[in-house]
């Protein structure tokens, strides 16, 4: 276990731009000015993502484009919507007429706002304070100050391609917040590339991914928009140093491995979210993973899972090519092969004569060469695993041998054993954890993690032979 600190100078103030991000989230029916329109009664309202603005006079879409100028406490902004702008055919005819007009929007900015700026940005989720867990017992955190308050488990550093990010979660009066700092200059569009990179590790580490709206800073000038992914929260999460968060009614198995357990290194995540950043197809199944776990649903997530191990595979695999012998040494291949026949054969009375030799036929050629180009569908799953030097016990093969029961529309993974309702739902958890836990030591071993990962198959069912954590 571990709650280790990096102790540097690190001052943070987000009071100015925490007070532009609460002034915005409070419009109610506030009034504002439409510059070229102040004939009109114009006011926002902001409700959760829902961002809307109300005009009641004579106003002419035809006339703005999807940008208008507004004004509001002695300050300019940029409202932004494709709704300002009318592509009717008939627009003209209400030229000039007095209406209520509403439209949805989907941006604000200051005025000052500049996207070719280079800058140290700053980006700002609004999250639901019950969302905000600490980082402590999860990473190695860095510690910052404000002037009057010292937080030890609150920010995490991550260097990226020479250059540093803070990721920080802030509790401030009964609101939370996730804030990226970008602590050298960059332009908006890298920025805005690593920020989406570190919402998706984030949600892999942690469980939690904050999306649905943000707010870019660069200094006191900003953009804000609510059209970007929403936020995602996972059932799961792979690794935590405190064996007691998972094991807290099971003390005993706890205290066996509450020395083992180690903090996630940050270069771990730094790679992670590297990967993610530079490989799409690494990105997609991040978020098909968070967007599995959000789902909660124990039809849908081994089907999800199983197609996400298949991505992977794709993803993490390298081509091999030649035959290989599954056993090297063919004194041992056939000391193997004799010790399975004799269990064949002591247990005959169990077996048709014409059973038994089939299986005898199967395993004399339990040594046959494998042709790697000419692998079967389980066989392609499995490689990445043995590439990464991943061990697989004989449950791992199964769970992940059920992508072929899934692909053919077997949902509830029937294998013809009459089981009640509970029991099905209790197996479906079961593979669902296996599943994730599979899928963790890959993304993680992939990143260049060497530790421990939470077994979730063990969670769900803590009568199967395995252990509560697996070393990878």
């Amino acid at each position: 276990m571990g709650t280790a600190q990096d102790r540097i100078a690190n001052y943070k103030n987000f009071d100015s731009q925490l007070q532009t991000v609460d002034l915005i989230e409070s419009f109610d029916q506030t009034e504002i000015t439409i510059h070229g329109f102040e004939n009109c009664k114009s006011e926002i309202t902001k409700s959760n993502r829902k961002f809307g603005l109300k005009i009641e006079g004579v106003f002419s879409t035809a006339k703005v484009t999807n940008r208008i100028s507004i004004r509001l406490n002695e300050k300019d902004y940029i409202l932004k919507s494709s709704d300002f702008t009318s592509h009717a055919v008939h627009v003209s005819i209400f030229e000039g007429v007095s209406a209520t007009h509403t439209f949805d929007v989907q941006g604000l900015q200051s005025d000052g706002w500049k996207n070719e700026t280079r800058s140290k940005f700053r980006c700002i989720f609004p999250t639901d304070i019950d969302l905000l867990g600490s980082f402590c017992f999860l990473f190695k955190t860095t510690v910052y100050e404000n002037g009057t308050t010292v937080y030890a488990f609150d920010c995490i550093r991550l260097k990226l391609e020479n250059k540093t990010y803070d990721v920080v979660q802030v509790k401030k009066n009964g609101k939370g917040y996730y804030i990226f700092d970008s602590l050298e200059e960059q332009s908006l569009e890298e920025f805005q590339e690593v920020c989406y990179a570190i919402q998706q590790s984030l949600g892999f580490f942690v469980g939690y991914m904050p999306g649905g709206e943000k707010y870019v800073f660069s200094g006191d000038d900003f953009i804000y928009s609510n059209y970007t992914r929403p936020a995602l929260k996972s059932i799961f999460n792979p690794v935590n140093s405190n064996a007691y968060s998972k094991l807290y009614d099971n003390k005993d198995a706890a205290a066996e491995f509450q020395g083992k357990l180690t903090l996630i290194p940050m270069e771990t995540v730094a790679n992670l979210t590297s990967l993610i950043k530079k490989n799409k197809k690494v990105s997609v199944t991040i978020i098909l993973l968070l967007e599995a776990a959000n789902a909660r649903s124990l039809l849908m997530i081994p089907s999800m899972f199983s197609v996400i191990i298949e991505s992977l595979a794709k993803i993490i695999a390298t081509e091999e090519t030649g035959k290989v012998l599954p056993i090297s040494n063919k004194e041992v291949s056939k000391r193997i092969i004799k010790k399975l026949t004799e269990v064949i054969d002591n247990n005959s009375a169990d077996l048709s004569e014409e059973g038994a030799l089939k299986i005898k036929r199967r395993l004399l050629a339990i040594n046959n060469p494998m042709v790697n180009e000419k692998l079967t569908n389980n066989e392609r799953l499995t490689r990445p695993f043995e590439q990464l030097g991943i061990k697989l016990t004989i449950e791992d093969i199964i769970a992940i041998e059920h992508r072929n029961d899934l692909l053919h529309g077997n949902i509830l993974l029937d294998t013809g054993e009459e089981l009640t309702s509970e029991e099905e739902d209790n197996y479906m958890a079961y593979i669902s954890g296996k599943l994730f836990t599979l899928i963790s030591k890959l993304i993680l071993k992939y990143a260049g993690y060497d530790g421990y990962v939470i077994n979730y198959a063990k969670l769900y069912n803590p009568d199967c032979n395995e252990d509560y954590y697996d070393k990878i």
